[in-house]
């Protein structure tokens, strides 16, 4: 390689190759106000430059999002205030996904805020749409159908997106949303964009839940939950024993833990999500992939806002 001083005149010089197309690096900041004359190797050095560059200025950005098949650990309820200092702390803790559950009501500046805010940490983001949906119909409405495909359609090449949230709780103490009404969202996500995974949200816990309201049809990857309202009991053992014995497919699970107090809920124990922990990830192997609900949230008071429950957090050995 033959660096030349910025004064190097190239139409007088008989040395220089084919390859003589010389780079002003210093044009472009090159503190040494030098040019390089081998192009391929030029580029080489710029890219190393901004790597060098990128890393000295943002970190965070350098860890690679997740991925399917990698240990997915998601903190629910993270919303557009959430502070750099609080990012830094969920990715130290091995959180990797986060997610808004009323993202689809926000500006599009604010949704841009948002994944940039996720991309620069190195996380991805659970886009829920579910709420551009009428859940108590038997089937989406024209207009609703529309609205999903153009929110999909808006985001889905941002690197931060990481799957669409489809459908919460589809069966409840209030609410039944039918099996074939979840397949056909599910096609409708998936012939927008065929490259993200649907993810849906599942606390049943009879076999008559799975009856009316489950479809491995309907997603790609699920969340299991059912809330605990001191430590592991009945409920908790018959959302993993159902699951278990409807389950027909192989696909990504997850189970989300309460990490919130609120007037539903009698207040954890200082033990609480220790004791959440060791029952679905220790006593049971179902899968290593693990939520929490959630970090700042609107009825309840989640952990950001509950020092006992934030001490636990911080004690929890999510990722070994």
């Amino acid at each position: 390689m033959k660096v030349m001083d910025a004064r190097h005149d190239e139409s007088k010089c008989k040395g220089c190759d084919r390859y003589c197309s010389v780079i002003r690096v210093y044009e472009i900041g090159n503190p040494f106000n030098i040019r390089i004359q081998n192009m391929k190797i030029s580029k080489i050095l710029l890219g190393v430059l901004a790597a060098f560059i990128s890393l000295l200025f943002y970190p965070v950005a350098a860890d690679a999002k997740p991925a399917i098949g990698d240990k997915l650990v998601l903190m629910w309820q993270v919303n557009l205030k959430t502070s750099d200092s609080e990012m830094l702390l969920m990715k130290e803790k091995g959180i990797n996904l986060v997610q808004a559950g009323t993202i689809t009501w926000w500006s599009e500046e604010d949704v841009q805020k948002y994944l940039e805010m996720a991309d620069r940490f190195g996380m991805g983001v659970i886009m829920t749409i579910h709420h551009l949906i009428n859940r108590e119909a038997e089937k989406a409405s024209v207009s609703e159908f529309e609205q999903t495909r153009k929110f999909i359609q808006r985001w889905k090449s941002h690197p931060a997106v990481f799957a669409w949230h489809t459908f919460d709780e589809a069966r409840n103490s209030s609410r039944r949303v039918f099996a074939s009404f979840q397949e056909d969202i599910y096609k409708l996500v998936k012939g927008v964009d065929p490259l993200h995974p649907v993810f849906i949200s599942w606390n049943g816990t009879t076999a008559n839940h799975y009856k009316c309201c489950f479809s491995e049809k309907s997603f790609d990857m699920l969340d299991l939950h059912a809330y605990v309202q001191d430590i592991p009991g009945p409920r908790q053992k018959n959302l993993l024993k159902h699951f278990i014995s409807q389950r027909r497919s192989s696909y990504p699970v997850m189970i989300t833990l309460r990490a919130f107090n609120g007037p539903k809920h009698q207040d954890l124990p200082n033990d609480g999500l220790k004791k959440q922990f060791e029952f679905f990830f220790r006593e049971n192997d179902l899968t290593t992939n693990v939520g929490l609900y959630g970090w700042s949230l609107s009825r309840n008071h989640g952990i950001r806002d509950v020092q006992n429950i934030l001490r636990q957090f911080k004690e929890l050995e999510i990722v070994k």
